[in-house]
């Protein structure tokens, strides 16, 4: 499971207050309106940080309209998640929050802590600070020597995530880390299977086949290859297990029921990997 926890503060429709405990697999049920769509478009917004986090609230109407709209009304939104961390002793915490300067989007705090403090520390160890611009970063240099860095404001752009400004992985493991995998996100949603629909139409046999498209451009590839890799041997019981541990335990799947005819649905890393 990658994703642990979301928080999200103040956006769409989510007001103060709005924490989810994620599981591998994660049915989002309620009435039109309650809010099942925004929770997926705040999840977007992470798949939008190591490239340009700008696209998603530009295509959603700007950063007013992705800004609680109660009141009092606040100034900034906050998206948090708490996600798994393979390479280090505990899981990473990961925060966004953004308002709006001049009716622009504006990014106003960026954190990428752990989890929790060490036992010795009153707070957890931060890898990533950007606040008002100013950007601190703390890593080991090759001495494994925690050293800590100042970005100067002509270094830092104030309108993009420090996740699309720094992808190197020998200095900043985590933020290059966490910039991959939120990378791989994948959403799944108005889909249409009518007679010329994408997933249709004739297949080019170059496309991928070990994930599905988000388009279902290569689902007849996917389906194949999990055909031939995976039926015929899906009585034995060790297969059984190592496909659940890896096609299940490791990833987090959200499906939201739109209609009884409609269907869409987000996971939070690439679908079942036939490899």
């Amino acid at each position: 499971m990658f994703i642990r926890e979301v928080s999200l503060q103040n956006i769409l429709s989510f007001g103060p207050t709005g924490r989810l405990t994620m599981e591998p697999l994660n049915v989002l049920i309620g009435p039109n309106g309650c809010g099942k769509s925004n929770f997926i478009e705040a999840l977007g917004l992470l798949r939008a940080a190591p490239t340009d986090v700008r696209i998603p609230i530009r295509e959603g109407g700007g950063a007013e309209d992705w800004i609680w709209k109660g009141k009092p009304r606040p100034s900034t939104a906050r998206v948090e998640v708490v996600v798994d961390n393979p390479r280090g002793r505990q899981p990473l915490r990961y925060r966004l929050e953004f308002g709006t300067g001049g009716g622009r989007f504006s990014l106003t705090s960026e954190i990428l802590e752990n989890k929790d403090p060490y036992p010795d520390k009153d707070r957890p160890y931060i890898y990533l600070d950007l606040q008002g611009g100013r950007a601190t970063l703390n890593y080991h240099d090759p001495d494994d020597v925690v050293r800590s860095r100042q970005l100067r404001l002509e270094e830092v752009d104030v309108d993009q995530s420090i996740l699309a400004q720094r992808k190197d992985p020998d200095h900043y493991l985590e933020i290059t880390y966490l910039g991959s995998e939120f990378a791989k996100m994948s959403f799944y949603r108005e889909w249409s299977f009518g007679r010329s629909a994408t997933p249709r139409l004739p297949q080019k046999p170059d496309l991928p086949n070990d994930f599905l498209l988000e388009d279902g451009a290569n689902l007849g590839l996917v389906l194949n290859r999990l055909e031939r890799d995976y039926v015929a041997s899906w009585r034995s019981c060790a297969t059984r297990r190592r496909l659940r541990s890896c096609a299940w335990r490791n990833r987090n799947w959200v499906f939201t029921p739109m209609s009884s005819r409609s269907w869409r649905t987000c996971c939070a890393m690439r679908p079942i990997d036939a490899s």
